[in-house]
């Protein structure tokens, strides 16, 4: 890995609140003959290894504030949940995090019509938390069945009708895939820092979020030149740009508000 790839991923890790301090030393995720390890950067010892990739990477995130995952795809089986607050997932260029067409992840709200969504990365309310993607993340197919909602990452602060995420960000400059499903979902959230996004996703969002506010969309999002901007801000969402109001699309989840906007 360069040390122009560290050097900017610390960067925006420190964005995301992260000291200095916590940055100093981080790990590292590799794939060694169908086996997922984590060694400490700079070193050839491995501190754990799982045959799951997902269990090895949040291992690593328990045990250190930076995991860095390096080297070839990830296919999980299940979803990499972040297991704390004040992290960082850095996905390099070499890497690639992909879920397995037999994959079981996470199934997150939903209503008896159907609706769920299911995450690569899912963040439970966890404060300060940034995913930081060079590589791809792709969410996998879902054979045919346009109600079931594979996404690339969720960060989800549902808390009893309050907003229960405080800080985070995300950026992507690699894709985000996701057929026929929204890549990225932000809900109840505030003050998470979206610097850049980008998706491949059939015509669908690179980001959707319900019941968030003050999210900082000071950079941009990017999708396929056929995705469209369809939003609905009301007065109890406060976002930093203005957003084209439409007419309301109703939500599968249960939100602290109503406010629901898809770009």
């Amino acid at each position: 890995m360069s040390a122009r790839i560290v050097v900017a991923a610390l960067t925006l890790v420190c964005a995301a609140a992260v000291s200095a301090a916590e940055a100093a030393g981080f790990a590292t995720v590799l794939m060694q003959d169908g086996t997922c390890v984590v060694r400490h950067e700079g070193t050839e010892k491995v501190l754990f290894k799982h045959a799951e990739p997902s269990r090895a990477i949040e291992w690593a995130l328990e045990h250190s504030r930076i995991a860095v995952l390096s080297g070839g795809p990830f296919p999980v089986k299940r979803s990499v949940t972040i297991p704390r607050p004040g992290v960082s997932l850095v996905i390099a260029p070499d890497a690639a995090l992909e879920a397995t067409e037999d994959a079981k992840l996470t199934v997150i709200g939903g209503r008896d019509r159907g609706d769920h969504l299911r995450p690569v990365i899912y963040n439970r309310g966890n404060d300060n938390v940034a995913i930081v993607n060079f590589g791809a993340i792709r969410a996998g197919r879902n054979r045919g069945d346009r109600k079931v909602f594979k996404n690339c990452i969720v960060f989800n602060g549902q808390s009893d009708g309050e907003i229960g995420i405080d800080g985070g960000l995300l950026f992507s400059s690699g894709p985000t895939m996701s057929p026929w499903c929204d890549g990225i979902w932000l809900i109840d959230s505030k003050n998470v820092h979206v610097f850049f996004v980008g998706s491949m996703g059939y015509d669908f969002s690179a980001l959707a979020m319900e019941g968030c506010e003050d999210i900082d969309l000071s950079r941009r999002c990017a999708s396929r030149p056929s995705s469209r901007l369809r939003s609905n801000a009301k007065s109890n969402a406060f976002l930093t740009r203005p957003m084209e109001r439409q007419e309301f699309r109703s939500s599968p989840l249960p939100s602290c508000t109503e406010s629901f906007s898809m770009i």
